[in-house]
């Protein structure tokens, strides 16, 4: 009783330490992958810079011309 549960311990142990090596990896896609969408969102944004100011400058305006009048 005693080797069996020695061996399923020692299995367990190894997957264990399987799946941590596996997650290194992952975190380094998940890195690569965040990256990539901040550059895509970034290259979105200088493509439409002038439309998006242009949005954000006139809703400010309206913002602060509702305090002035």
């Amino acid at each position: 009783m005693m080797g069996m549960l020695n061996r399923a311990a020692v299995r367990a142990k190894a997957k264990l330490m399987q799946w941590q090596q596996e997650e290194q990896g992952m975190e380094i896609i998940q890195v690569l992958v965040l990256l990539a969408i901040g550059l895509g969102l970034v290259a979105v944004f200088i493509a439409f810079r002038d439309q998006i100011m242009g949005a954000v400058s006139e809703q400010v305006d309206n913002f602060m011309n509702t305090f002035t009048s």
